[in-house]
């Protein structure tokens, strides 16, 4: 960071304005100025503030006017207010000591980490505690802090962390969900005629928050003792159930607010597996997920797996939870139970009837894990899609006692779409389904595909665009200009130098594409002019077609030189001038290239998939 100063020449006249330099020395005192703060973190004997954290009553000590400075929640207050933290119990105490603030339901590590950058401005995030953190920040009125955190996810998420963020925001979502109370609850006031106190009746954690409120109660004793009868004292009960529900209907205020800050993100969260679900579910961080965060993962219809590889993940994801690292060949009795146990309340969610019928029986089957009746109905679906047996033999087949599953039973249901272009930025969340019309395009529907280069990562020079495709076929190129249209082309030769005229290359299968221009469907323009499919010129990027029907320029993000005289040597339905971006010149804020994924087979290739719907 640098800082403008002003400074008067020995050698200038009265009137003369200051020169303005920049100097770095005047950041010299930094360092020592923030790690005098941190000590005034850490020093106990002049804080005025003490946090009482979590049922350990852990203190973390603290200054009032820092708080002030940095702090909202110290800043938006009433007169004879300390603070208005959501949650928080502030107590009175004797002078020259702290004012004790009780905050039962905050992490103390969380809390320290946190107070260290309000001094500071120094954090170090984790992944696992970042919407903790985030949440806390909320609630102390930090903003930066809150902002840094989803910034934090945003950028930082991959395929090492996404299962590991889901787990974080999961657990912020039950605490909430365990702090929801049951419809219409009878509060303890109403009950007529009854002096039972709600501390008596409650769990601990009620109890707990009646210790909280003490101050507010031997307010209320002191000002109420003439009231005394018999030695009970008229209306405490009444009094203590109100300052109780008071106290719970706030909490449960408190959680909702946590839950819905971190709410966004799990969406997020479970997109981002969705998307790269063949890389996340190799990672330790999923094998280490919670049941219910698998079950959300496998239960996402756009998880970009086929049945048999969700199969595959879930069980890997059972044995690490039971200990057990043999093949299923090899379990003993006791290893089946404990891979079974963790498998029953998850297995309802794998889409068993989806699975290829040797994989379910060299695969499935073997675990025990399926219950009879449901590998039963599989049978017996199978059996009446099968050409090869007689319909009345596949009804000897029995249905299983609660009746057969209907068509609407989501187990049926293939998923909706895989994530066909690992690693596109372009056709990703509600663009995803574009995949699925390039490849139908290309003629094999679940074919995958391999990013070659993004423009915006190895960059926009010709040169970056030729040194990574030259020589690789097929190719896809998808391209999204600056007003959001996505157009490209598909070639089936390779980009490379030739000794035609104008580096033109010949093409059979060659085609350009409009996905999303205006309200047309996605649209394809075959080649025409076979000669003249693609060229090679080392200037430039991509160029099909000799109109060119699209070329994209050199350094295609800051200059309009991109350009589609279309339709020349492509054509098909409906096309016309702009069909590709809108305009004969345009800007491409970025384009990606794939090629065939390593593992894919061939078009054409015969690969066994049954499929029972």
């Amino acid at each position: 960071m640098k800082y403008e100063i002003s400074y008067h020449s020995d050698t200038e006249t009265m009137g003369s304005r200051a020169q303005s330099v920049i100097c770095d020395k005047v950041m010299a005192g930094l360092p020592q100025l923030l790690d005098d703060l941190q000590k005034l973190s850490e020093d106990n004997d002049t804080a005025d503030i003490v946090f009482v954290l979590g049922p350990a009553e852990e203190r973390v000590y603290a200054h009032r006017i820092i708080l002030m400075a940095r702090c909202k929640s110290f800043q938006n207050t009433k007169r004879g207010e300390i603070c208005r933290i959501p949650g928080c119990t502030v107590s009175t105490s004797a002078p020259g000591t702290p004012t004790p603030i009780r905050l039962p339901h905050i992490e103390p590590d969380i809390f320290r980490q946190l107070i260290l950058y309000v001094y500071t401005a120094k954090i170090m995030l984790q992944d696992s505690k970042v919407f903790e953190m985030m949440t806390l920040a909320q609630d102390m009125g930090v903003d930066e802090l809150k902002i840094a955190c989803e910034d934090h996810v945003g950028k930082t998420m991959s395929v090492a962390n996404a299962c590991t963020f889901l787990t974080a925001v999961m657990e912020i979502q039950e605490k909430a969900s365990e702090k929801q109370p049951a419809e219409n609850p009878p509060k303890m006031s109403s009950f007529k005629g009854s002096k039972v106190q709600k501390v008596m009746v409650q769990p601990i954690n009620l109890i707990f928050r009646y210790l909280q409120n003490r101050s507010r109660v031997q307010v209320w004793l002191y000002e109420n003792t003439f009231l005394r009868i018999e030695g009970h004292i008229v209306g405490f009960d009444e009094y203590m159930n109100l300052v109780l529900d008071e106290a719970e209907e706030y909490n449960i205020k408190k959680q909702n607010r946590r839950a819905k800050c971190a709410a966004p993100f799990l969406e997020k969260c479970i997109t981002y597996i969705a998307e790269n679900a063949s890389e996340c579910v190799k990672t330790n961080s999923f094998l280490n997920l919670t049941k219910e965060g698998l079950i959300q993962v496998i239960s996402y219809d756009n998880l970009g797996l086929e049945e048999e590889d969700v199969w595959r993940c879930v069980l890997a994801w059972a044995k690490n939870q039971a200990g057990v690292t043999q093949p299923t060949a090899h379990w003993t009795e006791e290893e089946r139970g404990r891979v079974c146990l963790y498998l029953a309340p998850v297995i309802s969610h794998v889409r068993l009837f989806l699975i290829d019928s040797q994989v379910f029986a060299e695969e499935v089957e073997p675990t025990g894990a399926v219950p009879i009746e449901l590998s039963l109905e599989r049978y017996r679906r199978a059996a009446l899609h099968s050409n090869k047996l007689p319909t009345a033999a596949a009804t000897a087949v029995p249905a299983p006692a609660s009746g057969p599953l209907t068509e609407n039973d989501k187990r049926l249901q293939p998923r909706l779409m895989l994530n066909l272009f690992h690693g596109s930025t372009i056709l990703k969340n509600d663009k995803i389904h574009f995949q699925g019309t390039l490849n139908g395009w290309y003629g094999a529907a679940k074919q995958t595909w391999r990013l070659v280069y993004r423009a915006s990562t190895n960059g926009f020079a010709a040169s970056a665009f030729h040194r990574h495709c030259d020589g690789v076929a097929p190719l896809f190129i998808i391209a999204l200009n600056s007003n959001g249209a996505i157009s490209g082309g598909f070639t089936d030769v390779a980009f490379a130098k030739t000794h035609r005229k104008g580096g033109y290359l010949h093409s059979e299968k060659a085609f350009l594409f409009a996905l999303n221009y205006g309200n047309e469907p996605p649209t394809k323009f075959d080649i025409l002019k076979k000669p003249y499919a693609i060229c090679y010129h080392p200037n430039c990027g991509p160029i099909f077609g000799a109109g060119a029907d699209l070329l994209i320029s050199d350094n295609c993000n800051v200059n309009t030189e991109s350009y589609s005289n279309f339709p020349h040597s492509y054509d098909g339905p409906n096309a016309m001038f702009g069909h590709l971006f809108g305009d004969y010149n345009f800007s491409i804020t970025d384009y990606e290239v794939f090629t065939l994924a390593p593992s894919a087979a061939p078009v054409g290739s015969k690969v066994k998939h049954e499929r029972y719907p």
